[in-house]
């Protein structure tokens, strides 16, 4: 299933950069406040965030 969100703005704090995560794919993937994601960059530069192994 694909589903098309509206574009994420980049947002910073102090020295860091970051960007929210729609609930309803937290929700579909059963992460919340505090659970761990892998992040991978593709030979594309695409940011690939998956939900851990179980």
């Amino acid at each position: 299933m694909e589903l098309k969100l509206k574009n994420r703005r980049i947002q910073s704090i102090g020295y860091s950069f970051f960007v929210s995560l729609p609930k309803i794919w937290l929700e579909n993937v059963m992460l919340g406040k505090g659970s761990n994601l892998a992040m991978t960059i593709n030979n594309d530069n695409k940011l690939i965030l998956e939900p851990p192994k179980k």
